[in-house]
C-alpha cells in the first residue's frame, strides 16, 4: 500500500472516533433516542486501491498496408461503328430559262401555191421512178419463172439432144432476122439456164435497192 493510503485511514479513524465520542456526549446530555438522531459528518471509509485499467487492445499498426487486391482489367469494349453519313443530296442545276420564241415569219398565199406545187412536183418524179423500177423488177421475175420452169424440163429428159427447148442464134436485119445456127443440147442449155438466172437475180437484187433508197 502507498503513502498517501495510509494517511487517509488515520484520517477516517481519527474522525470516526470523534464522532463516537460526540455521540456519547450528546447521548449523556439529550439521551440516547436524540443522540441516535444525529448525524456527525464523517470521513468516507478508505476505498480499495483502484484497479488498474486494462491495457488497451492492441491496434493495428498504422503503419501496415492493406493487402492490395490484384485488379482485373476490365473488359474491352467493341468498338461502335461509326453511324454512316447520308449522301447529301447533290444541289439541282437551276431549272433553264425558255429560250425566247423565235418569230417565223407568215407565208403568203402565192408562197404556200408555189411550195405545195413543188412538193407535189417531187413526189410525182418519186412515184414515176417507183413504177418504172417495180417495172423492170417484174418482168425480170417472171423471165427468172421461165427459167426455173424450163430447168425443170431440161433436168427431166434423158437424151443428148433437148426436145423441149433449144437456142437459135439469128442474123438481124431491118425486115426479117436469118437464122445462123441453133443449140439443142441439153447440157449446155442447162449451163445458159443457171447463168441467166444468175444474171437476172444480181438485177433485181438491184432493183429492190434503188426502190428502198427512192
Amino acid at each position: 500500500m502507498s503513502t498517501n493510503s495510509t494517511t487517509t485511514n488515520s484520517a477516517a479513524q481519527t474522525a470516526a472516533n470523534v464522532a463516537n465520542a460526540v455521540k456519547n456526549e450528546a447521548a449523556k446530555r439529550f439521551g440516547a433516542e436524540a443522540a441516535a438522531k444525529l448525524v456527525v459528518g464523517t470521513i468516507p471509509a478508505p476505498q480499495a486501491a483502484p484497479q488498474a485499467k486494462p491495457e488497451a487492445e492492441a491496434k493495428p499498426e498504422a503503419d501496415e498496408k492493406p493487402k492490395r487486391t490484384r485488379k482485373t482489367a476490365a473488359p474491352m469494349q467493341e468498338a461502335k461503328p461509326e453511324p454512316k453519313q447520308e449522301a447529301k443530296p447533290e444541289a439541282t442545276a437551276a431549272p433553264k430559262q425558255p429560250e425566247p420564241l423565235v418569230s417565223i415569219p407568215t407565208e403568203t398565199a402565192e408562197e404556200r401555191a408555189e411550195r405545195m406545187q413543188k412538193e407535189l412536183q417531187t413526189t410525182l418524179q418519186k412515184l414515176t421512178k417507183l413504177q418504172d423500177l417495180n417495172k423492170k423488177r417484174t418482168k425480170f421475175i417472171e423471165t427468172l419463172d421461165l427459167l426455173t420452169d424450163a430447168k425443170q424440163k431440161l433436168t427431166a429428159e434423158e437424151d443428148f439432144e433437148a426436145k423441149t427447148y433449144k437456142i437459135d442464134f439469128c442474123g438481124g436485119t431491118e425486115y426479117r432476122n436469118d437464122k445462123l445456127f441453133s443449140i439443142a443440147n441439153r447440157v449446155l442449155l442447162l449451163d445458159f439456164v443457171d447463168f441467166m438466172q444468175s444474171k437476172i437475180q444480181e438485177r433485181v437484187s438491184s432493183l429492190e435497192a434503188q426502190i428502198i433508197e427512192v
